[in-house]
């Protein structure tokens, strides 16, 4: 006879034993792949068609507003490298004869042509701003990851690569205009077509290399309150 005294747990048998046992190796084989660390950082997803297709517009629109400017900026601080082009230029749309009336006009209406010059870097200018903030507003309104960061890195990396595609552009208007004056539409449109191709490239690009939501700035620690002045005394 079990004596009714005895602990619960005294008198286990070899079976109720096997049972545990076998419980406790089904935990442990379930709960070592949960345990074990993870290595690597995880992959973001790609951007969604909306958010590609948003960076592809702000991209066409912001930096073809942007090189218009930009160009514009170019030929007012490259004036003196690219002099010999532009006399070229002209002398070839206007004939020598013409080319030097046109530049002794400029050069006796100084006030005029420095009027004309501020009013030219104001509109440059301008475009430069809409360009930005047009981009902008596109990437902010189409759920782009990150669209401040993607707006400026991709600023800075379009107007690296517009300055030697300004320098090819002019080149080649002067090349047309010495040899084939009718095909003196195809350095702007062809400088027009580059612009929108390295737009929808660069845009594109910054947008799939950001993408992910920002990382949650830390709260900032609460300052401990002031102590409480004590009462002077009567």
């Amino acid at each position: 006879m079990s004596n009714p005294e005895a602990p619960a747990g005294a008198t286990v048998g070899p079976a109720a034993a096997a049972a545990a046992a076998a419980t406790a190796t089904v935990t442990a084989a379930a709960a070592a792949p949960a345990s074990a660390p993870k290595t690597g950082k995880p992959k973001e997803p790609p951007i969604t068609a909306g958010q590609r297709a948003s960076a592809i517009l702000a991209g066409l629109t912001g930096h073809i507003l942007f090189a218009i400017g930009w160009f514009g900026i170019a030929f007012v601080v490259l004036g003196a490298a690219i002099a010999p082009l532009v006399s070229e230029l002209l002398a070839n749309l206007l004939g020598d004869v013409d080319a030097q009336r046109f530049t002794e006009i400029i050069a006796r209406a100084s006030a005029l042509f420095w009027l004309l010059g501020l009013v030219f870097i104001v509109g440059c200018l301008a475009f430069v701003a809409f360009g930005v903030l047009s981009s902008l507003y596109l990437l902010r309104r189409g759920g782009v990851d990150k669209p401040g960061r993607v707006n400026w890195t991709s600023f800075v990396i379009a107007a690296v690569v517009d300055l030697p595609v300004f320098l090819l552009v002019v080149w080649l208007a002067e090349v047309v205009t010495d040899d084939s004056p009718g095909l003196l539409w195809l350095p702007p449109v062809l400088a027009l077509v580059l612009a929108a191709a390295i737009g929808v490239a660069v845009w594109w690009l910054m947008a799939h290399a950001n993408r992910g939501k920002p990382a949650p700035k830390p709260a900032k620690p609460a300052k401990p309150g002031k102590a409480a002045k004590a009462p002077r005394a009567a």
